[in-house]
C-alpha cells in the first residue's frame, strides 16, 4: 500500500515525493522495483499486440534486449550524475527514478486499450481507424512529455542539480539506452541502416 501511495504521489506531487523517497531509499526501493516491473510488463504487452505474428524468437529477443537497454539508461544515469556532482549512493537514484517510470503505467495501459479497441471494434471504417489513431498519437505524445518532466524532476531532487544539468543526464542516459536497443530495431526490420553509397 505504502509503493501505491507513493506512485500516487509522484503523479500529482513530484518534487515532495523524490525528496522522500530520496531520503528513504530503503523504504521505498522495494516498491521501486514494483513500478518498474509493471511498467515494463505493460509495454512488453503493448508491443506483442503490435507484433502479433512475430515468431517467439524475435519477442524473446526483443524482450532481453529491452531489459538491457533500461539497465543501461539507469546505470549511465547514475554514473554521469555522480560524475558531476550528484548522488553517489545508487539505490537512492535508482528509487526516484525507477518511481518516475509510474507515468509508464498510465501511457502502457492506455495505449493497450487503444490497441485492443482497434483489434476487437466490429466496423472495419478508415474513419474510425483513423480516429483511433489520432487519439493515440495524442496521449502518447501527452504521455511522453510528462515523463520527461517527472524523470527530469526526479533527477534534480536525488542529485541536488539545476534544469539543465538534469536534461543532460536524462538525455545522455536516453541516447545510450537507444543505442543499446537499435541492433534489435535493425534486425527486426523496424529501422534500416542508411544504403551504402553507390
Amino acid at each position: 500500500m505504502d509503493a501505491l501511495k507513493m506512485a500516487a504521489n509522484v503523479l500529482v506531487r513530484p518534487d515532495s515525493a523524490f525528496a522522500a523517497i530520496r531520503d528513504n531509499d530503503r523504504r521505498y526501493f522495494p516498491g521501486a522495483l514494483g513500478v518498474a516491473s509493471v511498467a515494463y510488463g505493460l509495454s512488453i504487452l503493448g508491443i506483442m499486440l503490435d507484433l502479433v505474428g512475430w515468431s517467439a524468437t524475435m519477442l524473446l529477443a526483443g524482450v532481453a534486449l529491452g531489459l538491457l537497454a533500461n539497465i543501461v539508461y539507469l546505470v549511465v544515469m547514475y554514473h554521469l550524475g555522480k560524475a558531476w556532482g550528484g548522488n553517489r549512493h545508487w539505490r537512492k537514484v535508482f528509487s526516484a527514478v525507477l518511481y518516475a517510470g509510474v507515468v509508464m503505467v498510465a501511457m502502457a495501459a492506455v495505449t493497450v486499450s487503444y490497441m485492443y479497441l482497434a483489434q476487437s471494434h466490429t466496423l472495419d471504417s478508415e474513419a474510425f481507424a483513423l480516429s483511433v489513431f489520432l487519439a493515440r498519437l495524442a496521449a502518447l505524445s501527452m504521455f511522453v512529455v510528462w515523463l520527461a518532466v517527472v524523470t527530469i524532476k526526479a533527477i534534480k531532487t536525488v542529485n541536488g542539480f539545476g534544469t539543465w544539468k538534469a536534461v543532460a543526464v536524462g538525455s545522455a542516459a536516453v541516447a545510450a539506452s537507444l543505442a543499446a536497443f537499435a541492433p534489435y530495431l535493425v534486425i527486426a526490420g523496424i529501422i534500416s541502416p542508411a544504403a551504402p553509397p553507390i
